[in-house]
């Protein structure tokens, strides 16, 4: 199975993904979880409409960002 390289990647994919890995060093009261989840499940329905590339990283986004929030309400 080759990758999909020649069509464009979700740029709110993008952003999801790296809010939600930051949201484990810096979350000031679930702020930055909240955007990553809002922001994947936007790039999700929009990758959805436009067939561009980027659904696994707007659902990593969206997993980060719930683990994240699900690891601050335990600790």
């Amino acid at each position: 199975m080759s990758a999909n390289n020649d069509q464009p990647k979700n740029g709110i994919a993008v952003i999801s993904v790296v809010l939600g890995a930051t949201s484990f060093f810096t979350n000031p009261f679930y702020l930055i979880s909240i955007i990553a989840i809002v922001l994947g499940f936007i790039a999700l329905n929009k990758i959805k409409q436009t067939n561009e590339a980027g659904k696994g990283i707007a659902i990593t986004g969206i997993i980060l960002g719930f683990a994240n929030a699900l690891l601050v309400i335990l600790i």
